[in-house]
């Protein structure tokens, strides 16, 4: 894109060496803005008109190249997206697995109910992160690995720390030991 700017904008006469010293010496001896004030006022209209119309057709050219070149970084984007979210979507599966299996073993107050209910935060939450980050890196705003990946990187530690409580038989969604703990805490007695 560069080098296909840069032709279209720069010519790119191949001289030999005597030819380039010829020019190198005459560049010297030549002023530029003597040569223009020799101009005639139609003479100087004319090369004023034809630097202007150049300008414009250029910048025409890069404006439609820019369009060209934000669709295929679009599309590479979309492209990249999709791939990571193959590999994001398998794993969050055993992520969710790793949360939900410990999640039965961990709850034990409230049936059925309360495991099925905590499940549906958690997956309320990994799916605002997920749509949200991918939709920013999509757009190009966040690195593509990160925002595609963030609801794994966010998910993978508590899928984590349920499977480690539930080894360990430990009581993590009991309301009485949170309640205990403030009220050792504050310094008060149970009732």
């Amino acid at each position: 894109m560069y080098n296909e700017i840069k032709a279209s904008t720069y010519r790119n006469i191949i001289l030999s060496k005597t030819d380039s010293a010829k020019i190198v010496e005459t560049n010297s001896k030549i002023n530029v803005d003597s040569l223009f004030n020799s101009y005639t006022l139609a003479e100087k209209d004319k090369t004023l008109g034809s630097a202007a119309d150049r300008t414009e057709a250029l910048a025409s050219e890069w404006s439609m190249k820019s369009y060209q070149t934000t669709d295929a970084d679009n599309n590479i984007r979309k492209h990249e997206a999709d791939w990571h979210k193959k590999i994001t979507l398998s794993l969050s599966c055993l992520i969710f697995f790793f949360i939900g299996a410990p999640l039965g073993a961990i709850i034990r107050k409230g049936g059925l109910g309360m495991p099925v209910v905590v499940s549906v935060l958690i997956f309320v939450i990994y799916y605002i992160i997920d749509s949200g980050a991918t939709r920013v890196a999509k757009s190009g705003e966040m690195n593509m690995v990160l925002g595609v990946w963030m609801s794994t990187i966010v998910l993978a530690p508590i899928g984590a720390f349920f499977t480690y409580k539930s080894n360990n038989d430990s009581v993590v969604f009991n309301a009485e030991v949170y309640i205990n703990f403030f009220r050792m805490l504050l310094g008060l007695r149970p009732s």
